[in-house]
């Protein structure tokens, strides 16, 4: 590791012996982990800045995350790189604004959520009121064509009913037109017969007087 990440010797390195533990090294010591150097690019020696700004916040790097780490580092690039001079109230002001903005982010988070939250129960109002809107102009259709299959159905029933009263006066009027006819039958028969009588020469009769 000494010699890929070119560590000068002057870095001591120190393996931990029985009874010690990465959470709690020697004094003048601090854990180092490899991903440190793998994917922090930290440098040994540790830029004095760095040193610096840790002790102003009282910690340890060991107790740094890797990305807090490379937050670090990545601050001291940039700088090297715009030819600026950063100092440790210019890394506390960032990191206490980086703190700020953490703390604010959950708040936003929070907003978001209840902002999705209540977009969900208007979503979920309107499909529910489509729903009902829907059902009711099923319903009503459905009323409409149950009231249309009633009213052929009284059409219907109300022709079946007409032929069959009309059945009922036919043979009515077919009994009474019968009986009528056998009526004038009999008329006719009782003019004739009455004719026949009266064509007859009346016998003339009279009376002498004594």
């Amino acid at each position: 590791m000494r010699s890929f990440y070119h560590i000068p010797d002057a870095v001591e390195f120190r393996v931990p012996r029985r009874g010690e533990c990465a959470n709690s090294p020697p004094e003048g010591y601090f854990t180092c982990y490899e991903a440190f150097s793998v994917r922090c690019r930290l440098l040994f020696p540790i830029p004095e800045i760095l040193v610096r700004v840790l002790d102003r916040f009282e910690v340890a790097i060991s107790q740094l995350t890797p990305l807090a780490i490379q937050h670090l580092i990545g601050i001291l690039i940039l700088s090297y790189e715009h030819g600026l001079s950063v100092s440790i109230d210019h890394y506390e002001a960032l990191l206490r604004l980086q703190l700020g903005l953490s703390l604010l982010g959950p708040a936003i988070e929070a907003g978001h959520r209840e902002a999705m939250v209540y977009r969900f129960k208007a979503e979920k109002a309107e499909r529910d009121l489509a729903r009902v809107q829907g059902e009711m102009l099923e319903r009503e259709a459905q009323l409409i064509r149950d009231h249309a299959r009633a009213i052929r159905k009284a059409e219907r029933k109300g022709k079946r009913e007409i032929v069959e009263v009309m059945k009922t006066r036919a043979s009515q009027f077919q009994v009474e037109y019968r009986n009528l006819k056998n009526a004038f039958t009999l008329v006719g028969d009782f003019c004739e017969c009455r004719g026949s009588v009266g064509g007859r020469e009346p016998m003339a009769m009279r009376l002498r007087r004594k």
